[in-house]
């Protein structure tokens, strides 16, 4: 088997990918932008090393079966290596939960058919389950669903040493929230029950996989999607009064301002900065007109880590094109396989709010 190429190995989440693919017996690269970086991590796991940046992206795709993107931001990694794949007769995943990365995605969809490739974005943590969950959903429900609320929950130490390339992928994502709105501002919180390790808790609306329809996936007609932080604890009321209305719209020009320059800016030194969380919990909830299902899991890193490895052992599939990752992978069968070897748990609750 051709190796597999973990674009942005030295990040957390792609480092906890590359072990994960190790211990199946995969062969692997570490690719990625930073070559002291790299050098650190091939050494360190004892696989070559690819350092290219992603304008020269057919150095890091010859003779490859599949690249694993976990660089971002997305918007600015994805279409590149995606497009050398292609050409490349690579696969493609990636780890995007950013709307606008996943959507320049979907041109491609006719390419990587013809070249019989797959390119699956959000193939992550907040993608993959999101995905799994959905289809879960329709199941239980019985009849399609036409209206969705998908709440994700990331404990707080995932927001306490991210990496630079997932301080920008955010700060982009929130610049596109602050745009002003008619009737006020956009974020507005509203409560959900999430399940353990967390509790009930404010969300806000945001920006998601779930808001882009790939190709042949399940989509309701309306989707939300909804983000909290540490719900169940005292931070998640900082969080909630942070982005109440009445508190937020005279400041939203400064915080506008403040992320901006963040999306723009080198974001290297502040993240060293920042106090190390190696570990947070991550839940998600979906409510819609039928039983809620929610998701838990106790590291955010090893349930991403442990979904790309999902996809990759259904590459052989008979698919092609750019595909959601419940069309790629069966949801019963991840979402069994991954419970079952103690990643996540899942809940389906028919009475809210106990879970069961």
């Amino acid at each position: 088997m051709n190796p597999i190429v973990v674009y942005g190995a030295n990040g957390r989440t792609g480092r906890r990918v590359a072990e994960t693919l190790l211990r199946r017996g995969l062969p692997i690269v570490a690719g990625g932008r930073d070559p002291v970086a790299i050098a650190a991590v091939s050494q360190a796991l004892g696989v070559d090393a690819r350092v290219a940046p992603v304008t020269d992206a057919g150095r890091l795709v010859a003779g490859v079966s599949a690249v694993v993107n976990c660089a971002g931001p997305f918007v600015e990694t994805a279409r590149s290596l995606a497009e050398a794949c292609v050409e490349a007769r690579a696969h493609y995943l990636d780890l995007s939960t950013e709307p606008t990365a996943i959507r320049s995605l979907i041109p491609m969809h006719g390419p990587a058919r013809r070249a019989n490739v797959k390119i699956v974005p959000a193939a992550g943590a907040t993608g993959a389950l999101g995905a799994w969950a959905r289809r879960l959903a329709n199941e239980y429900a019985l009849t399609p669903l036409h209206d969705l609320d998908v709440s994700y929950a990331h404990g707080g130490a995932s927001f306490l040493r991210p990496t630079p390339g997932a301080l920008q992928s955010f700060a982009k994502e929130v610049l596109h929230l602050l745009e002003p709105e008619k009737g006020g501002y956009r974020l507005v919180p509203r409560r959900v029950l999430f399940p353990p390790p967390f509790g009930l808790g404010h969300a806000i609306q945001t920006r998601g996989p779930d808001d882009v329809a790939l190709p042949e996936a399940l989509y309701p007609a309306q989707v939300r999607s909804w983000l909290s932080v540490d719900p169940g604890t005292a931070f998640n009321g900082v969080w909630t009064a942070f982005h109440e209305p009445s508190l937020s719209r005279g400041a939203a020009p400064a915080i506008a301002a403040i992320w901006r320059a963040a999306a723009t800016a080198d974001m290297r030194a502040l993240a060293r900065l920042l106090p190390t969380a190696e570990e947070a919990a991550f839940a998600i909830v979906l409510e819609s007109q039928g039983p809620r299902v929610a998701i838990s899991a106790a590291s955010g890193h090893e349930a991403a880590a442990r979904s790309v490895e999902q996809c990759l052992q259904c590459l052989d599939a008979d698919c092609a094109g750019v595909l959601s990752v419940d069309v790629l992978v069966p949801a019963r069968t991840a979402l069994r396989s991954l419970s079952r070897n103690g990643v996540i748990r899942v809940f389906r609750d028919d009475r809210s709010p106990r879970y069961r």
